[in-house]
């Protein structure tokens, strides 16, 4: 099981006249980490700071961070940190600062740029990957309704309907609970449904508040 950032965003945030905005962005190689690392930093020339940290692992070994220019240890290491506490994987940020004109201190700028990758990866969400089972459901149109409502109050996306003898649906449920669900749709359907599985792999679920 690993998490990653669900969809890349970006904020904002001034502290002491100085802006500091996050970005987020997931990434699967160091190569890539560097090319969305250049990508922002042209999209911010003009910027004081362009400060970094990303993983590019699910277990959070392989990664980089880069102060930027401030001073060491007060901004790449910092959002490195953010992302380790949050247990994030394939994920990075990037602090972009103007300078105001007010110095921070050293104190000021681990918490300034702490506060910006805690701001950005809130507002991307996150999505827990664990090990899923995808499954053809087949069910006749009589019950299909049922299934439908089932699968909506358990938050169980149907990923594809196909409308043909019977009613087939696609879906995918964690490993943990595959059984579980197997057993309800033949219980609802009065034995009458066909449940069979299609594949086992990393899927994405999203992280109940």
């Amino acid at each position: 099981m690993y998490k990653q950032i669900k969809t890349p965003k970006s904020t904002e945030i001034i502290i002491n006249k100085s802006i500091f905005i996050g970005t987020s962005f997931l990434c699967f190689s160091e190569e890539e980490g560097r090319d969305k690392l250049s990508e922002i930093k042209k999209k911010y020339s003009d910027a004081t700071h362009n400060c970094s940290a990303f993983y590019w692992d699910n277990k959070q070994m392989c990664g980089k961070f880069s102060d930027d220019g401030e001073p060491s240890g007060t901004a790449g290491k910092p959002i490195l940190e953010v992302l380790k506490n949050k247990k994030l994987s394939f994920t990075g940020v990037v602090v972009t600062r103007y300078f105001g004109g007010i110095k921070l201190g050293a104190g000021g700028l681990v918490r300034a740029y702490t506060k910006s990758a805690a701001d950005v990866l809130e507002a991307s969400k996150i999505s827990v990957f664990e090990m899923g089972v995808k499954k053809l459901v087949k069910v006749s149109y009589n019950f299909f309704e049922i299934c439908e409502r089932f699968f909506q109050e358990e938050k169980l996306e149907i990923l594809n309907v196909e409308y043909l003898d019977e009613v087939s649906m696609t879906i995918v449920t964690k490993e943990s609970v595959s059984e579980y669900y197997q057993n309800k749709i033949i219980d609802m359907t009065n034995g009458k449904g066909t449940v069979t599985e299609i594949e086992r792999a990393y899927y994405a679920f999203d992280i109940q508040e």
